[in-house]
């Protein structure tokens, strides 16, 4: 299993064979039971994933199939999913100085994302809505369109 020990280094984060994320006490070496449900590793291998450092909550970005599924890791929800890849995620590294996160897939491909950063707006005159989710940096989203949209 592929095992994360945690920034304060109270607690260590493990994926196994058997679809589970599982946060142990590092002190006791108890399971604390967190449920992430089912945390798919379909190449049966340890997966190569990685955790937050210096954010307000901590998370773990975790491979999953073309995807990089984000977790909170003392409450185990799953906040959301990262989509860019064209092939399996192989690995996560988080650049805790920039907040970023990048990802590695068998399609060939280093991907950066970063944490879309919001003001709030002083009065409600605007009516443009800002994206509450993670957001692919700019400078690598893919311009790439398969033939079969371009079919007319």
């Amino acid at each position: 299993s592929q095992k994360q020990l945690l920034n304060d280094g109270l607690f260590l984060l493990t994926i196994g064979t058997d679809d589970r994320m599982r946060l142990w006490n590092s002190s006791t070496g108890e399971n604390t039971l967190v449920n992430y449900g089912k945390v798919s590793n379909e190449s049966k291998k340890g997966l190569k994933f990685t955790v937050s450092h210096g954010c307000s909550s901590e998370f773990a970005f975790v491979p999953c199939s073309s995807t990089v599924a984000i977790y909170t890791i003392y409450s185990g929800d799953l906040i959301t999913t990262l989509k860019g890849h064209y092939s399996s995620v192989d690995c996560c590294v988080f650049q805790p100085n920039f907040q970023e996160l990048y990802s590695s897939g068998r399609d060939g491909n280093i991907l950066a994302w970063v944490p879309y950063l919001w003001e709030p707006e002083p009065d409600d005159t605007h009516s443009e809505k800002l994206p509450s989710k993670q957001c692919l940096n700019s400078a690598y989203e893919d311009t790439w369109s398969s033939s079969d949209s371009e079919a007319g």
